[in-house]
């Protein structure tokens, strides 16, 4: 297992993670949010990464987290592609998988269902704070810095669309 601590240009915070995989474009954690809790999965587009540093296996977050996680997480991956947008995104393409991008601003991220991918773009079916679909927009590629999955968050949005599908 290997923690690492990556800082992200125009950002903040560190996002600190167990990295599961790496590729050309990106890197993959296991999202440590806060206090030890490994809360989803973190495509960190390398573009963006002006530093990564190992966390030593002697810090208390190291052992807390080694007792916590799971090693079988990284071989529900391994079929992922990481080298390019197109071959990332894909993976979402015709889910219906909420996902969450961060673009220049760590203030917000944009959360929606990825209905198209382009030459230099996508498209998401963007999902409001209510649980409501705002119809789609494009984004360029090259503006994503982190792509999140399977967040506490986004599961509990689906959860909510899921229910409300049941009822109607």
């Amino acid at each position: 297992m290997e923690l690492i601590d990556i800082k992200i240009s125009r950002r903040p915070k560190l996002i600190t993670g167990v990295k599961i995989k790496e590729g050309n474009q990106w890197v993959l954690v296991n999202h440590n949010l806060v206090d030890y809790v490994l809360d989803g999965y973190s495509f960190i587009n390398k573009k963006y990464i002006k530093k990564v540093v190992e966390v030593s296996k002697e810090v208390i977050d190291y052992k807390i987290i080694k007792m916590r996680y799971d090693e079988k997480i990284s071989d529900s991956f391994s079929d992922l592609l990481l080298e390019s947008y197109q071959s990332l995104l894909s993976s979402f393409l015709n889910t219906s998988k909420l996902v969450a991008f961060e673009f220049e601003s760590s203030e917000y991220c944009i959360i929606g269902v990825i209905t198209k991918i382009n030459e230099k773009s996508f498209r998401i079916n963007k999902l409001s704070t209510k649980g409501i679909f705002l119809g789609e927009e494009n984004f360029e590629f090259n503006s994503i810095r982190i792509i999140d999955i399977e967040t506490d968050y986004l599961n509990a949005l689906e959860g909510f669309l899921n229910e409300s599908k049941n009822e109607k």
